[in-house]
């Protein structure tokens, strides 16, 4: 039984030899995108994270201060809207989209580096220190949930728009 693996000795030297078997040819998309099946576990995964991550934030924002859960509330909030809108940011939909996005991006950029870091400083020392350099109650608990809360919307919003977008398009 001839060898499966050689090339055909009648193929011309000016033919490429083809294998008897066959071959599976991956594209670079096949080899970087995932199957749909997966993607779609993805985002189940995180949407199932992010209510558990939200249930803690609400929980850590319950107990830091019971009085106060009303403040840590909307300090949670505006971390998820301004995480939101990140996430929306650096996962555009389309390329008409991405252009105006980065429009959009360089003005923020440069009202965040002018003005708001100018005023940044005063601000964190009003609002985190007392007088003396003592730091107030609960406030860098409420930088955290701040932080805490941006970070999972940003991540939630991309991984939905991106994969989401995938599915679409698959």
């Amino acid at each position: 039984m001839p060898n499966q693996n050689l090339p055909n000795s009648t193929t011309s030297q000016n033919e490429p030899a083809q294998p008897s078997s066959p071959v599976v040819e991956e594209t670079v998309s096949d080899l970087t995108t995932p199957p749909v099946g997966f993607k779609l576990w993805v985002i189940v995964f995180v949407n199932i994270q992010s209510l558990l991550f939200s249930a803690a934030i609400i929980w850590v924002a319950y107990r830091i201060n019971p009085e106060m859960f009303h403040l840590n509330i909307l300090i949670c909030l505006l971390g998820a809207l301004i995480g939101w809108l990140v996430g929306t940011l650096v996962s555009p939909y389309t390329t008409a989209e991405s252009t105006r996005f980065l429009t959009l991006s360089q003005a923020i950029s440069a009202f965040i580096s002018g003005f708001l870091v100018s005023k940044l400083d005063r601000f964190l020392e009003a609002t985190l220190y007392k007088d003396g350099g003592i730091t107030q109650d609960n406030s860098w608990e409420r930088v955290g949930l701040f932080a805490t809360s941006f970070l999972v919307m940003t991540i939630i919003v991309y991984i939905n728009r991106t994969y989401f977008q995938t599915i679409r398009t698959s």
